[in-house]
């Protein structure tokens, strides 16, 4: 049976976990993530991290059978890339899924972290059995989920992208360059 692997990628942390196909926890790890601004270097950082907990679970790269990373919006779930973070700066239209792909040789999903994270709370955790649930979250950045009848709604960026919803008139510049956001 083959090996799962996640991510958790935030503003200030990034999470590995391993685990097999029936779902129990091999490994896991987290680490501190001060971003470069290098994409590519901060990919690269993160791509060595998860070589070690390979290395430290006895699992071989070819074992992947699937990889899936959650990280902050905007991003593009279906090709894979990630938009232009406000909390990850100097990182825009960053091929996120493709460049975990090429390294670990297995496929690879991308979603957003607010998304995901409502998702496992859907299927494992305090949502679990209901058709309807709000997950918001409150960490580097502001998010949330939302799934209704029982599936995760999407919007043009997520649907429960909460955080940059303007609710002050003027107020503070965001990082994503509007103003009087949740976020700010």
């Amino acid at each position: 049976m083959g090996q799962r692997l996640g991510l958790d990628w935030g503003g200030t942390k990034v999470a590995l976990a391993l685990g097999d196909a029936a779902g129990a926890l091999v490994a896991s790890r987290r680490m501190p993530f001060p971003a470069t601004g290098d994409p590519r270097r901060d990919v690269d950082a993160v791509l060595q991290a998860v070589q070690a907990l390979l290395a430290e679970a006895g699992v071989a790269r070819e074992e992947l059978e699937a990889v899936g990373v959650s990280a902050p919006g905007p991003l593009d779930v279906r090709s894979g890339v990630l938009l232009n973070p406000p909390n990850l700066p100097g990182w825009r239209d960053v091929p996120l899924a493709d460049w975990f792909r090429d390294a670990l040789g297995a496929p690879v999903a991308l979603e957003n972290d607010a998304d995901a994270a409502a998702l496992a709370e859907w299927r494992l955790g305090a949502a679990r059995g209901s058709e309807d649930a709000v997950y918001l979250t409150m960490s580097t950045g502001v998010g949330g989920g939302l799934i209704l009848g029982g599936r995760l709604q999407r919007g043009q960026h997520g649907a429960g992208e909460i955080g940059h919803a303007p609710i002050e008139w003027e107020g503070t510049l965001c990082a994503c360059g509007l103003r009087g956001c949740l976020e700010a």
